[in-house]
């Protein structure tokens, strides 16, 4: 179909991309920018500290935190809180490995961890591959949803070494403020023990047994709990969508659910009913939910005695048997929402969950902590037990419930497969992506009629056209009102399409039925209802445009200039200072099959040697080699080994040497 659009050339390409977290990207910090094991050192000098740390926490409402010297890196504090934390990786496992919870500002006001004032210590309660909750939780950052980071540390204890433990960012004030902004400070509630999200009546104490209240707790008001569990249980059907997208971040809902049953995860929302979040946000008053504790996913937690195969083959639809789960079966009513939902498995199929990509990326963690795990002398499994545990199933023998861990590769590999065959396979539309928007548009571009509407921008920054058939832009995945069907035509390679988010789809079919809320919200972009490209953008002065940083690239940025239908460059001299030290971006798209770029930042004339390397350390491809100014570079790489052939599909290593820096970033090949 021709349709009268704007469409022009871009200036240059920078690369594809793969969907943008819904989140606000949180700052870069030193204990989650790349992937290594930190050495951790804490010294209690009080008698009998083990006997202590226990009568603190056991039968304890409020555990209460036990002073000790921390120390990491240049970094030495004299005194920090610390306490176990734990249900059954703390009870059920008789062992000394517990986890442990750090409050570096415990007896120090204002005391922190460039920014951070709590960590967690897990001890991988039940996984011998030791890589399940990292993966999980980066499968969970890639669909978009709020995540916690992770890294790995050897813990030290009195001198001693005590084990290798999985570090996990603390939800608190500031991964609200890091994900959803500053000025940010609604109510967090945690599902736990029992957050089944039922309708108890209108009483807000009659669901203080279910959740717990993370914050402000001074108020205490429990009213936007009671209106969501209203809405999702006593609103009829037909009117679920218009109901439920005033209430709810129904995207992220379906996310969460769809990560579960995707990874057979059910020590969760939709399994024993825990271990998720959501947070009240300030900037639309609608709940977002998050993941929490996924050690247990790909089929470790079993109280309904599935076999292997019943866990590999886990229906997509399933929920406890034993009650209801209106969270999901509520969602799964409404034919988009289920769409939606499926779509978020197809995602991860193609991407981040692709088996070869998955197993990589476990094998390269593996490798770099295997060391540790080997030197860790309170480890629960033996150091067979670790090496055997991704392709053979393991005996664990303590615990309630003994019983086999599933052998993890075949798991994935089996799973992945099985779902295919049940609810299809998707393509992603390679190099289409929203590119840059303007949500208050007073002087900027005007439409056919004159106006001065809010306006998206989409582009084709890959190098095959794209068909745009079956695609849907919206503001609100949970109100399908909002879904605005782009007209059917073909995007050629360095080509830009503008759609008029002006709520008037009477003037035209690149005219929405929504428009942009110029306070911030999130954008969302899908094909045959899997989500291609999303993006939260935050609150925006008039004229002022929110935009990839270079087009198609991975930084969002706010331009002074707006640059519709052009190179997104020719705003940005302004806005975008060039850094004073040496730094390696991640390269985007990651994962990647055809086409990828990577930036890098120098604060002067350099010589840069950038380079791939597989996981043997073996240098496959050098990308760049030479003198450079100062500023930032974009270079790109097509697979391809120095010889021409094809990389296959796996992990592989970047690696920056300039002057004395050297950074390295992980990179994901698809085929």
């Amino acid at each position: 179909m021709n349709i009268s659009r704007f469409i022009v050339s871009i200036l240059f390409l920078s690369g594809m991309t793969v969907g943008s977290s819904a989140s606000l990207l949180p700052p870069s910090h030193p204990l989650f920018e790349d992937d290594t094991v930190h050495v951790f050192h804490l010294t209690f000098h009080q008698e009998g500290w083990w006997d202590s740390l226990t009568v603190n926490f056991e039968g304890v409402a409020d555990p209460i935190f036990m002073a000790a010297e921390f120390g990491w890196d240049d970094i030495h504090f004299d005194s920090v809180g610390v306490r176990f934390k734990g249900n059954s990786s703390y009870f059920s496992y008789p062992g000394l490995k517990k986890s442990f919870k750090i409050d570096i500002d415990e007896y120090v006001d204002g005391q922190e961890i460039h920014g951070l004032d709590k960590i967690n210590l897990n001890n991988g309660f039940s996984d011998p591959t030791c890589v399940r909750e990292k993966c999980c939780y980066e499968l969970s950052e890639a669909m978009g949803l709020p995540t916690v980071r992770t890294n790995y540390v050897a813990l030290y204890i009195n001198g001693d070494y005590w084990g290798l433990y999985t570090l996990v960012e603390q939800v608190d004030k500031e991964f609200i403020e890091n994900r959803f902004g500053t000025d940010e400070d609604g109510n967090l509630w945690k599902g736990d023990p029992h957050g089944t999200l039922r309708y108890l009546g209108p009483d807000e104490s009659d669901y203080y047994q279910e959740f717990e209240l993370e914050n402000n707790e001074d108020e205490n008001d429990w009213s936007a709990l009671v209106e969501l569990a209203d809405g999702l249980n006593t609103t009829s059907v037909q009117n679920l969508p218009d109901t439920l997208s005033d209430l709810m971040d129904v995207n992220s809902a379906l996310a969460m659910i769809a990560l579960d049953i995707f990874t057979v995860n059910l020590d969760s929302y939709i399994g024993r009913c825990c271990n998720y979040y959501f947070y009240h946000r300030d900037l639309d008053s609608r709940m977002v939910f998050f993941e929490w504790d996924l050690n247990e996913a790909w089929g470790l937690f079993n109280r309904w005695n599935f076999s292997v195969q019943q866990l590999r083959e886990l229906d997509p639809f399933w929920s406890n048997p034993e009650e209801e789960r209106p969270l999901a079966g509520q969602l799964w009513q409404i034919e988009e929402y289920r769409s939606v939902y499926l779509g978020h498995m197809k995602q991860l199929m193609t991407g981040a969950a692709c088996p070869d990509t998955l197993v990589g990326r476990m094998e390269s963690l593996r490798d770099m902590i295997r060391p540790y795990v080997y030197d860790d002398p309170n480890k629960m499994f033996t150091n067979e037990d670790f090496d055997a545990a991704m392709s053979s199933d393991v005996f664990i023998g303590f615990g309630p419930h003994n019983r086999l861990i599933p052998a993890l590769e075949p798991f994935i590999r089996y799973r992945d497969s099985w779902l295919r065959g049940v609810i299809g396979e998707w393509e992603r539309p390679q190099g289409l992506v929203l590119n840059e928007l303007m949500a208050d548009n007073e002087t900027s571009l005007q439409d056919e009629f004159g106006d001065n509407d809010d306006w998206i921008e989409l582009a084709n920054a890959g190098i095959q056209a794209v068909e745009l058939t079956s695609m849907v832009l919206t503001d609100n995945v949970g109100d399908i009102t909002r879904y605005y069907s782009i007209p059917a035509s073909i995007l050629e390679p360095g080509e830009y399409i503008i759609i008029w988010a002006d709520g008037e789809p009477e003037q035209g079919e690149l005219h929405s039925q929504f428009r942009l809320d110029a306070d911030g919200e999130d954008l969302v972009l899908l094909h045959d209802a899997v989500i291609v490209d999303m993006v939260t953008f935050p609150e925006l002065d008039d004229d002022m445009s929110w935009g990839r940083w270079p087009d198609g690239g991975p930084v969002w940025t706010c331009f002074s200039e707006a640059t519709p239908g052009e190179c997104n460059d020719a705003g940005m001299d302004a806005d975008v200072p060039l850094a004073s030290t040496f730094f390696l971006d991640d390269a985007y798209p990651n994962p990647f099959s055809d086409f990828t770029t990577v930036r890098f930042t120098i604060p002067d004339e350099y010589r840069v040697l950038l380079s791939a390397y597989d996981l043997t350390g073996r240098r496959i491809a050098v990308l760049t080699d030479g003198l450079f100014n100062a500023g930032t570079t974009t270079v790109s790489w097509n697979g391809m080994t120095d010889y021409g052939r094809k990389v296959p599909a796996g992990t592989y290593l970047l690696r920056m040497e300039s002057g004395d820096f050297a950074s390295t970033k992980r990179i994901v090949v698809l085929r």
